[in-house]
């Protein structure tokens, strides 16, 4: 299996948790880098990957552990709805119970219309047309601030205005 994680600190715990019986690789955040970072690699479609990282919100409190089961993409403003990408539970040891849907867009979600406990990034969506084995593992960093974000991460936050 093929571990992806945006950050530095998600791939030093891709690390700490699943050793070295997996190829663990740094995407950088977002779709593009993301994106850049499996085409570089050359990772195969056909490969069983899996995403590993952080993710936001709705109503999940910080530091829940969950696996995705329908990816979309997060279109605030769309009056259309996106059709699903549906993600199996990662084949893991120590995988968390709670399934749940995650929201992908290109920016940092801090607003939802969704009502049902949901995840929101800025990779899956993005990375589930080229990966039909893509099965994602999060923990809630956020409830969907910025703010917050920074301080889960241990970072200064950011002054606003």
């Amino acid at each position: 299996m093929v571990i992806l994680a945006p950050m530095p600190a998600e791939y030093t715990i891709a690390k700490d948790r699943f050793g070295f019986s997996h190829d663990i690789i740094w995407l950088g955040v977002g779709p593009r880098n993301a994106l850049r970072a499996v085409t570089e690699m050359g990772i195969s479609p056909d490969s069983q990957v899996m995403l590993f990282g952080f993710a936001g919100s709705n109503y999940l409190p910080v530091g829940t552990e969950v696996y995705v089961t329908k990816s979309y993409l997060h279109q605030l403003n769309a009056s259309y709805e996106d059709a699903p990408a549906v993600l199996k539970k990662p084949d893991l040891k120590g995988v968390p119970e709670l399934g749940v849907p995650c929201y992908s867009s290109s920016d940092f979600v801090v607003e939802t219309k969704v009502i049902e406990p949901s995840i929101f990034d800025m990779e899956l969506g993005f990375l589930t047309p080229f990966f039909p084995n893509l099965s994602c593992w999060r923990i809630v960093s956020d409830n969907l601030n910025l703010h917050d974000f920074d301080e889960f991460l241990g970072r200064e936050p950011k002054k606003s205005g």
